[in-house]
C-alpha cells in the first residue's frame, strides 16, 4: 500500500499497491458484493438509465485515459462502451469495492449482465479482456470533499451514481468543482444520479428528491463546464429508484 499526503491541503490519497495487504470490513465488502450481484451480474436490466448512459459513453471519442471515481465495481461494464482507452483509474472511498472490481478484473469470469450488453450492442467477447488488462491504478479518497492535487489529469471522468449522495443542493453542486481541476482541456466528466423513491428513504433515509436538471446547469455555468448532454430519465420496475439525472460536461 502506497500512501501520499497532500500537505498544502492536508487531504490523503492512498494508492493500493497489493490487496493482500489490506484490511477489508467484512460487512461492507458484504454490501458491495450484493449490489454487484443484484444490477451487474444476472440478466441486463433495462429502463434503469443504463441504455442511455451508454449511448453518452459511446458517443465519447479520442479517451486515452479515464479516472473512474465512485467506481464501486462496475468500471469493467462501463469500460466495454469506449473505446482507445489506454489506461484506467479506480477510486473509491473505501477498499471493499475496489477489492471486488480486482478480484473481477484479474479473473476470466463473464456475468450474465456483461454477455448480454455485449451481444446487445455487438461488442466482440475479447474486448473484456482487454479492459480487464487496461486498470492501471487503484485510489482510496473520498470524491465527495476535496481531490487530491497529486491526481494527474484525465481525458475522460466519469461519476456514476455517486454526487447523488451528497446531502443537500448546496454540496451536489459543489462536487462538480473537484473533476474540473483534473481534466485536459476539452476533457469530458460524465455523471449519473438516481433519485432515491419514497420507499428508499423510509427504509433508508438518505433523501435527494432535490436532484434535477438545473442545478446540473447552475453548476456548469459555476465552473465553466460547456453541456454537452443532460437529461432526467425515468426508471420503471425498480421500487428504490424513481429517475436518474445524466450528464456529460466538457472542460472549456
Amino acid at each position: 500500500m502506497q500512501i501520499t499526503i497532500d500537505s498544502s491541503w492536508c487531504w490523503h490519497m492512498i494508492e493500493i499497491i497489493n490487496f493482500n495487504k489490506i484490511k477489508l470490513n467484512r460487512h461492507t465488502l458484504k454490501k458491495h458484493n450484493k449490489y454487484f450481484s443484484k444490477y451487474y451480474n444476472d440478466s441486463f436490466r433495462r429502463e434503469q438509465g443504463t441504455e442511455q448512459i451508454i449511448d453518452l459513453l459511446s458517443s465519447v471519442k479520442k479517451i486515452n485515459t479515464w479516472l473512474d471515481v465512485g467506481a464501486g465495481s462496475t468500471t469493467l461494464f462501463w469500460s466495454l462502451f469506449l473505446k482507445n482507452v489506454k489506461s484506467i483509474s479506480c477510486a473509491e472511498v473505501s477498499p471493499e469495492p475496489l477489492k471486488i472490481l480486482h478480484d473481477f478484473a484479474i479473473s476470466k469470469r463473464i456475468p450474465v449482465c456483461y454477455n448480454d450488453a455485449m451481444n446487445r450492442y455487438k461488442i466482440e467477447s475479447t474486448y473484456l479482456a482487454i479492459m480487464r488488462k487496461r486498470i492501471k491504478q487503484y485510489f482510496i479518497f473520498d470524491a465527495l470533499t476535496y481531490w487530491p492535487s497529486q491526481l494527474k489529469r484525465f481525458d475522460l471522468i466519469t461519476a456514476i451514481g455517486l454526487f447523488g449522495l451528497a446531502k443537500s443542493k448546496k454540496e451536489y453542486v459543489a462536487c462538480f468543482k473537484y473533476p474540473k481541476k483534473h481534466l485536459t482541456r476539452k476533457g469530458i466528466f460524465i455523471g449519473a444520479n438516481w433519485i432515491r423513491s419514497s420507499k428508499y428513504i423510509k427504509q433508508y433515509g438518505g433523501d435527494n428528491s432535490y436532484l434535477c436538471k438545473n442545478l446540473v446547469k447552475i453548476a456548469a455555468k459555476k465552473y465553466s463546464y460547456t453541456i454537452i448532454s443532460l437529461k432526467k430519465i425515468t426508471i420503471k420496475n425498480d421500487p428504490f429508484y424513481d429517475a436518474v439525472v445524466l450528464y456529460g460536461l466538457q472542460n472549456e
